[in-house]
């Protein structure tokens, strides 16, 4: 037997006579986070550990194929700052902020 869902949210409107469902869904802000993160092909890591020297217990944006730390060395970035960061484009502001650190 097929297993009957529930829609969640949905709001329907007539364009001629299709009917169009669409669905809004409000995501927590990590989750909104990791999602747009995964679709510039990175990841948001949270701090799981006790906080100290090396660990401000907030969150961790790394470039997934490389590895690369690009904001919040040492779980210091919070999830409004890591929006942010992708919303303006995340390599734009990386090799802008290499520049600055390696610059005269």
């Amino acid at each position: 037997a097929a297993r009957r869902r529930w829609p969640s949210n949905r709001i329907s409107s007539r364009d001629g006579q299709h009917v169009v469902l669409v669905e809004t869904r409000v995501l927590p802000p990590a989750a909104l986070a990791r999602h747009r993160a995964a679709k510039l092909g990175y990841r948001v890591h949270r701090s799981r550990r006790r906080k100290g020297r090396d660990n401000a217990g907030e969150f961790m944006l790394v470039h997934k194929a490389s590895s690369t730390v690009l904001l919040g060395a040492g779980y210091t970035a919070n999830l409004e700052t890591i929006l942010e960061f992708m919303e303006r484009g995340g390599d734009a502001m990386t090799q802008e902020t290499n520049n600055k650190v390696s610059g005269p």
